[in-house]
């Protein structure tokens, strides 16, 4: 008899079989919870020393005073919360060398790592998966989910607490009884703190709010079906975006001519899509020698020997991420205007998760279209994508747990290439360096075809 057989053989003198496979999900997601931890106390050197030390600059110039962050500092990019949670949380650790302050300050983005697991668990509970721990934890050990974060140095998690927050505040609202009015407004105002919160932490999120603005239109659209109901919750979501918007920038000094850090930021931030790419995963890396050169220069690509045609990358990939996104928009728009005919006051299930179908989808394509992105740009997708694919594993035969295997070995491989790209290893590749990256590229354009494609075959509108 094997070891396992052995355990199993004991461990059933005390437990049903059902009671110990929980009880092994939940030691899977329990490690998963460790891991960054574990990794961080192990590898204290290993993060983007770039990134860190950029963060502790902007750190110096929030300890003396906060309200000037965007006037002394230069360099600061971030909107404030996400400035705030980087600069501003080194900040006050009360530690006076970058030596002692990386640490903790990584132990405290592992435990927002740790916060968006807890987070996906009651997602997954809510959407009745099954083995919910299980699957949290395989997500969670995926190194997609760490090295971007915790284990890199970076605030992108935060980012994602704020969608899977959304996430929890639509199923909380839909699923749950339904509510009066009250209740309703009180909805619309907890979406809008939710959006601008996102807004205020860093420019990545911009995109997912794409999907975000979509979901909560939708919802007041259903649901408010009186045009003085629909005006009012448009008001009331408009004010609590701005409200805390406008009360931050009441409290900062900016330069003239500017009125508002935001306008700041996006006005004189980094000009990041002015380049092909850095390391990132679009198409236009298979067209050009070096990907740091300008993405505003023609280039020509050769259909055959004898025609080829011009393009302009930054151009040519906003047009593409705009028309990829008003298909499969539209598409979801037909849906969701057939269930309103059928008399759909509040989402359901699929539709909760039709729109988080949609975000990863928005997600994936502007790293593939749109020009200067960077290497951990993809961080949103994998998480959100196989969290929709779980949810709707059971609705339809077309969710094939075969391809779930399929988004997680990607979650793996571009969680490594990251690993790749952290420890420097890359360099050494000379020319070669790119070549993981655009593998990985012509992965996710395959996997973005086939999505767009099983899309449009699950929401097509029809009689639910």
């Amino acid at each position: 008899m094997s070891l396992n057989s052995k355990f199993l053989a004991g461990a059933k003198k005390y437990f049903t079989t059902e009671q110990i496979y929980d009880l092994l999900s939940y030691a899977v997601l329990l490690l998963a919870i460790l891991l960054p931890y574990i990794i961080i106390t192990a590898f204290p050197k290993f993060f983007h020393t770039s990134d860190v030390d950029e963060f502790w600059r902007w750190s110096k110039s929030w300890n003396v005073n906060w309200r000037n962050i965007y006037v002394d500092c230069t360099r600061c990019n971030y909107p404030f919360i996400g400035t705030l949670a980087s600069a501003g949380v080194m900040g006050l650790s009360g530690n006076d060398t970058l030596k002692h302050t990386i640490t903790p300050f990584r132990y405290y983005l592992a435990t927002i790592d740790t916060l968006n697991l807890i987070i996906l668990y009651w997602i997954l509970r809510k959407f009745q998966v099954k083995k919910a721990a299980l699957w949290v934890g395989i997500v969670g050990l995926s190194p997609s989910s760490w090295i971007g974060t915790s284990i890199w140095g970076q605030i992108d998690g935060i980012g994602l607490t704020l969608i899977l927050l959304t996430v929890m505040l639509f199923i909380l609202f839909n699923l749950a009884e339904k509510p009066d009015l009250l209740r309703y407004y009180l909805f619309i105002f907890i979406a809008g703190l939710l959006i601008s919160l996102s807004i205020l932490s860093k420019q990545l999120i911009i995109f997912s709010l794409i999907s975000v603005g979509f979901m909560i239109f939708a919802n007041i659209f259903l649901y408010a079906r009186k045009v003085k109901e629909f005006l009012a919750s448009l008001l009331l979501l408009l004010f609590s975006i701005a409200a805390p918007i406008v009360l931050i920038d009441l409290n900062l000094h900016l330069k003239p001519p500017f009125i508002s850090h935001l306008q700041y930021i996006w006005v004189t931030g980094g000009k990041q899509s002015d380049m092909v790419t850095s390391f990132g995963l679009n198409i236009w890396e298979f067209f050009v020698n070096n990907g740091f050169v300008s993405s505003h220069d023609a280039i020509n690509i050769g259909l055959n020997p004898n025609y080829s045609i011009t393009l302009v990358p930054y151009n040519t990939g906003i047009i593409l991420f705009l028309l990829s996104i008003m298909a499969f928009s539209v598409y979801f728009l037909k849906y969701l205007s057939t269930r309103y005919r059928q008399g759909l006051k509040f989402f359901d299930r699929e539709i909760i998760l039709g729109f988080l179908f949609h975000l990863a989808l928005v997600n994936l394509s502007f790293n593939l279209f749109l020009t200067g992105v960077h290497e951990r740009y993809l961080f949103y997708f994998y998480p959100v994508m196989i969290l929709t694919w779980l949810g709707l594993e059971n609705c339809s035969a077309l969710f094939k747990r075969k391809m779930l295997y399929v988004l997680f070995a990607g979650a793996i491989a571009y969680g490594s290439i990251l690993c790749f790209y952290l420890t420097g290893a890359f360099k050494s590749f000379g020319t070669f360096a790119k070549v993981p990256f655009q593998v990985l590229t012509l992965f996710n354009l395959g996997l973005f075809v086939y999505l767009i494609i099983l899309f449009a075959k699950y929401f097509k509108p029809r009689v639910v």
